[in-house]
């Protein structure tokens, strides 16, 4: 396949602009953007406050480094056995390891909420909001235009990158990269891992405990900052895992909505010739000096468009299930696309 010309990518880029523009433009005449956007929503009162985000953060790390160091001592130290283990079943028990890690604080949260909020747990977000059917439709319907506006995004920028001349890496998220090489029960306890565990966790914290801290610490008031600052931090997170070797298949270069990208190598490279034994259809390798990384910064706007839609389903219907399923939709969308093209 040959590869898309400047030109060609500035169209689509364009198109695909004109997409997000189109929709945009139909949430703001809905009045999704202005103040009165959540006139409607549910109260969500209390005190749950930034002193409780300190508790569970300090938590969270102090049983994460126990969990770690723990993990260390269990885990071989002889780097062929490392590599005998395997890169993926090594991160799914220390997926496992982390998310049993940080049991105590969401028990330290759940306690709280049920003191600090009139309605207890289910005002925090475990009920369906003052009305089901409001927040299913609130939920289907935000659920498409996150979709298009966050898959559109992050392809539009993987577009971007590349008619300027910047190569993006073949997958950006670490957990994405290892699935690829991952089988069997490892492969599907990665996969439960990302798809379930870690948005039902992961919306808690964000959403239910940061976003509705810092509407009851009474230091922002306008909801949409609220979310914005919420969103800051979880990309913040996120960001660190788009960490990338700079070593990278030389291929040709495929743009999917996901952002999956290969990197295009210069035929004139000699740092870019395969090996004499690889075979005549083996990926050349881009040589980076060993341990250096680059952060995939085209994955960064669609994770921040994803967690603007997050934010404002908690915030319209009250309840963290919009949430948490619109991000368990995308996580095992993101999986099915790296699987699916990536892996045969």
């Amino acid at each position: 396949m040959d590869e898309p010309s400047p030109t060609a990518i500035a169209v689509v880029a364009a198109i695909v602009a004109g997409v997000i523009a189109i929709v945009l433009v139909t949430l703001s005449s809905s009045g999704v953007f202005s103040r009165k956007a959540f006139d409607k929503a549910p109260p969500r009162d209390g005190s749950l406050g930034l002193f409780d985000v300190a508790i569970v953060l300090g938590l969270l790390i102090v049983c994460g480094i126990i969990a770690a160091a723990l993990l260390a001592a269990a885990l071989p130290r002889d780097e062929a056995e490392r590599i005998l283990r395997g890169e993926a079943e090594l991160m799914l028990v220390g997926m496992l390891a982390q998310n049993l890690a940080y049991i105590p604080a969401y028990i330290y949260l759940f306690v709280r909420v049920s003191y600090a909020m009139p309605g207890g747990l289910r005002a925090f977000g475990f009920g369906l909001g003052s009305s089901p059917a409001v927040t299913a439709r609130i939920t289907l319907l935000g659920t498409l235009a996150i979709f298009v506006l966050t898959f559109g995004t992050a392809d539009l920028a993987a577009r971007i990158a590349m008619w300027i001349g910047e190569p993006a890496p073949r997958v950006a998220h670490q957990t994405l990269r290892v699935l690829l090489e991952a089988t069997g029960p490892t492969a599907w306890g990665l996969i439960f891992t990302a798809v379930v565990l870690a948005p039902i966790f992961e919306e808690i914290l964000f959403r239910g405990l940061l976003q509705t801290a810092l509407r009851h610490s009474g230091l922002v008031t306008n909801r949409w900052l609220v979310i914005i600052i919420t969103t800051a931090f979880f990309a913040l997170m996120h960001f660190g895992a788009m960490s990338v070797p700079k070593e990278e298949p030389a291929t040709q270069a495929k743009l999917t909505l996901a952002s999956i990208t290969t990197v295009n190598a210069d035929p004139t490279d000699t740092a870019t010739e395969p090996a004499a034994d690889a075979p005549p259809d083996a990926p050349t390798q881009i040589q980076a000096p060993e341990g250096q990384r680059s952060l995939a910064w085209q994955g960064l706007p669609g994770l921040i468009v994803l967690s603007l839609g997050l934010g404002y389903l908690y915030e319209r219907t009250g309840s963290l299930w919009p949430p948490i399923l619109v991000h368990l939709l995308f996580n095992a969308s993101q999986i099915t696309i790296v699987l699916t093209l990536l892996r045969g």
